[in-house]
């Protein structure tokens, strides 16, 4: 079923927080002005030079007139084209993507964009579907160079070897902003984005839904390029492994969005990676491995920092939250606080409802202002390193230390429920022993050491519930207002 509140809510967030954002984020984000000719195609022209006056029946014909920095305006219609070469900065601007359809017609990516290193290219208000590579790269979009940007579209329903969608071979910069990537496949890595070694993904205020790849990222396959997924829902993909994400020595950071529902048949149902993982803000829900880390796998000597985010009925043979596991005998460096972890299940009875970790190796798992709730099982396969002011129903996670544990939550709401903000939250009620029972010293960002001073909603933390002058953090991913 399409969480289509998180949807609606995701709009109205972009309404009221973007703007106030945009200056500084979106500003390095947006593609360089295109200050050439307008170029016109309409599906029913006749023309041969695409003016206004007479435009032209086909895409491709006004691609090939156009100079660097001019725009193709397409009107609303289906375009059974594939094969178009974009060679330089170009902007291709639809009427509206739900009138505007580009039928590759399973005959290989439907755009190869090839523009220099630093030219600037948009795809604008179009779906894309249809595109078959077959055993090639990127079923709709074969990106080799220059710098794209992919907003207000739809990638629906592509195919190819890798990256069904997209395949990112380019050195630029890919930008997905306000988009729907759905139902595309690959045979092999990266069911709707495949990247090795390009500049880098950003994901913004977009849907990546149903998407599935044979072997790695149902939705994302990247290796040594850094993925940023910010205001976005990454739901209902899957893979052998790395269901939603699937990362090889690449830095994830996922803020502010949902990820939910993602599957994978060995490891990591929403996330695989042995690369740097930050986690901000974030609702993980219902992922499932067959084998470990049904919310995120993590391998290697690498950091983890989880803060404000829940993870909720997440489920795993082992780890049912988090596999966090030795390679090459270097284990995850694991920072978490400010945090929910509700319900999530080890299917295998002693290795971790919520956290699965390696013994030895130099690794390390540390929590700190946490919830920790509602398992089967042990909570923890191995006690923690360390962490302070958690509220946990067993003792499998304790490290020792008096304040580590302050024992079972009370007054949570085990439903997760909209209570504000882009995702889904556990809220707590005013009676909770959660109310002001954190620690202010430990109430902070673990990327970056600063205090924390929103919540997983995006209101303030801390508050000074009860009035007694002191405003303390609560434990968990919420603050009560």
């Amino acid at each position: 079923m399409r969480d289509l509140p998180l949807l609606r809510t995701l709009r109205l967030l972009a309404t009221l927080r973007v703007l106030a954002t945009m200056a500084l984020g979106f500003a390095a984000l947006a593609p360089a002005p295109l200050l050439g000719a307008t170029l016109f195609v309409d599906a029913t022209g006749a023309g041969a030079a695409c003016t206004n006056v007479a435009p032209c029946p086909l895409i491709a014909t006004a691609v090939g007139l156009s100079a660097p920095g001019d725009v193709v305006l397409v009107a609303a219609g289906t375009y059974a084209e594939w094969g178009i070469v974009i060679p330089h900065a170009l902007g291709i601007i639809g009427a509206s993507s739900a009138t505007v359809i580009v039928d590759g017609s399973a005959n290989g990516p439907i755009f190869e964009v090839n523009a220099n290193v630093a030219d600037p290219v948009l795809l604008s208000r179009l779906t894309l579907t249809n595109g078959d590579s077959g055993f090639g790269p990127g079923g709709a979009i074969l990106f080799s160079s220059g710098n794209l940007t992919v907003t207000g579209s739809q990638l629906v329903g592509n195919t190819a070897l890798s990256g069904g969608a997209i395949d990112d071979q380019s050195a630029g910069t890919l930008l997905i902003l306000t988009s729907t990537l759905e139902e595309n496949s690959s045979s092999a890595t990266g069911g709707a984005i495949h990247c090795d070694g390009c500049g880098g993904i950003d994901v913004r205020l977009s849907v990546l839904r149903n998407n599935t790849a044979g072997s790695t990222g149902g939705a994302i396959d990247v290796e040594t390029s850094a993925v940023d997924v910010w205001l976005s829902a990454v739901s209902d993909n899957s893979a052998d492994y790395g269901g939603g994400i699937h990362s090889l020595q690449a830095p994830v950071t996922i803020k502010d969005s949902a990820v939910l529902r993602n599957a994978a048949d060995f490891d990591g149902g929403a996330v695989y990676s042995t690369g740097t993982v930050e986690i901000q803000r974030s609702l993980f829900a219902e992922n499932t491995a067959v084998i470990n880390g049904g919310g995120a796998f993590i391998a290697g000597g690498v950091s983890v920092a989880v803060s404000n985010s829940t993870f909720s009925e997440n489920s795993a043979l082992c780890g049912g939250a988090f596999s966090l596991i030795a390679n090459f005998g270097f284990a995850p460096l694991a920072l978490m606080g400010a945090s929910t972890f509700f319900g999530n299940e080890s299917a295998f009875g002693g290795c971790g409802d919520h956290f699965q970790t390696s013994a030895g190796a130099g690794g390390s798992l540390e929590v700190y202002n946490s919830i920790i709730d509602g398992g089967v099982g042990p909570s923890c396969n191995f006690a923690m390193n360390g962490g302070r002011n958690n509220l946990i129903d067993d003792a499998s996670c304790n490290t020792g230390v008096a304040a580590f544990n302050l024992g079972a939550v009370t007054g949570l709401d085990p439903v997760l429920a909209f209570n504000g903000g882009p995702t889904r939250t556990h809220l707590i009620d005013p009676a909770s022993n959660a109310v002001e029972a954190g620690r202010n010293a430990a109430c902070l960002n673990p990327a970056t050491g600063l205090p924390l001073t929103i919540d997983q909603r995006g209101l303030a933390r801390p508050v000074d519930f009860d009035l007694n002058g002191v405003a303390t953090c609560d434990i968990g991913a919420v603050e009560l207002q």
